[in-house]
């Protein structure tokens, strides 16, 4: 087994400073120097091999990764890793790319077999049960419109002027769940609206609204998150400088009685502030998507949510 000082990396360039090999793996005799320009007599774990185009842009790339039954002694015990190297072979995988005529990735795929006999097809082919394709698509402003996977499915993602996403559809396409959620923004370019749209038990709509004053909280700023109304909420209450939402309207749209047997909070105060009001109510932390069946987006406000007791189990009801 290696020693620590004996585990390496290893890369190989060509005349532009295009890496062309890279290598991983150790060398129990030693690391002097002269052993960094070649890994004749290394065991190698893992190596990838690209190809380039003439703009620079990797079109393949050849993954070996060592199995653990290679030989230790005698041929395919060290050195780089090729195709039939050992009577086991190394695990071996290609990935191919396709570019526009800007350079934008507009197509990927993962093939098997001997990376040494792969031709890269002019055009991108299409997915089949052998060969796995993901294909990207461009709005006119060039921002990423759809991720095509293998299955079938696709990710969509649409823009306003402003650049900003108003709709993200998750596994759209005929036969998928098509998951849709709407977006809108305040003149700030801040999340106004997060409509979780549900053919079943009609749209779900967080609202954000912003702005704090130093009256109800340790911060005063406008584009700080005050509160956040989750779908369902028919009223709010402020409750010692803390905002809060407990009452679940009475329709189709509420979440299940589990979730409104919990009611929860939403604080607007500053992160220590909360801090010390968990402390001294012993609130526990829960996450608003999956109490009430709310899809957040990674780059919009989440309010901080808490299950509130139940008054009846604090005086022993």
């Amino acid at each position: 087994m290696p020693v620590a000082g004996q585990v390496f990396s290893k890369s190989t360039y060509n005349g532009v400073n295009w890496v062309t090999g890279s290598y991983q793996g150790y060398n129990t005799s030693g690391t002097s120097y002269s052993q960094a320009g070649t890994v004749a007599n290394d065991v190698i774990v893992t190596q990838l091999i690209p190809t380039y185009d003439e703009a620079g842009n990797v079109i393949s790339n050849a993954s070996y990764d060592r199995l653990n039954d290679a030989p230790a002694t005698g041929t395919g015990s060290t050195g780089a890793l090729s195709y039939g190297s050992n009577p086991q072979g190394p695990r071996l995988r290609t990935h191919a790319a396709w570019f526009d005529g800007i350079d934008r990735s507009v197509g990927a795929a993962n093939y098997g077999g001997d990376p040494s006999s792969f031709t890269r097809p002019s055009t991108i082919p299409s997915s089949s049960s052998t060969l796995l394709v993901n294909l990207t698509a461009y709005d006119d402003a060039s921002r990423v419109y759809q991720d095509h996977r293998p299955d079938g499915g696709r990710n969509q993602t649409t823009y306003d002027n402003a650049g900003r996403t108003t709709q993200t559809i998750e596994d759209a396409g005929s036969g998928h769940l098509n998951r849709t959620t709407n977006y809108t923004y305040t003149l700030d370019n801040l999340v106004a609206t997060l409509v979780a749209v549900n053919a079943t038990t009609g749209d779900q709509t967080t609202t954000y609204t912003y702005g704090t004053t130093l009256t109800e909280s340790e911060v005063a700023r406008n584009d700080l998150l005050r509160y956040g109304r989750l779908p369902g909420l028919r009223q709010r209450v402020r409750s010692g400088g803390v905002r809060v939402q407990t009452a679940w309207a009475s329709s189709a749209r509420s979440p299940p009685s589990a979730a409104r047997s919990a009611p929860f909070i939403t604080t607007s105060s500053p992160p220590d502030q909360r801090l010390r009001h968990h402390q001294r109510h012993g609130h526990r932390c829960c996450s608003q998507a999956d109490r009430h069946g709310v899809r957040g987006t990674r780059d919009g406000p989440h309010s901080h949510q808490h299950r509130q007791r139940d008054p009846r189990q604090r005086h022993g009801a």
